[in-house]
């Protein structure tokens, strides 16, 4: 078992596999293939000094069920049942 629990990082979402590219994701730490789906917001000085961190775009996170790492996406991933 990974580190996290099947109710996953946002709404109970359970960890899935994700196509990106075409491709099936895979975790390049330790080749898992199950991931937590998450946003965050991509920051940047100019916005923060002026206060519109709300502006920036976000990116999509996934995060490896079995090593927690965590692999960044401008381009959302999509689920699939594989």
């Amino acid at each position: 078992m990974g580190l996290f629990s099947k109710s996953g990082s946002k709404k109970g979402d359970a960890p899935a596999r994700f196509l990106s590219t075409g491709n099936e994701v895979s975790c390049p730490q330790c080749q898992g293939n199950l991931f937590l789906e998450g946003k965050a917001q991509l920051n940047t000085a100019a916005m923060s000094l002026a206060n519109l961190d709300w502006a920036n775009k976000s990116a999509t996170t996934l995060i490896c069920t079995q090593c927690s790492f965590i692999s960044w996406y401008f381009e959302a991933p999509s689920r699939f049942d594989g």
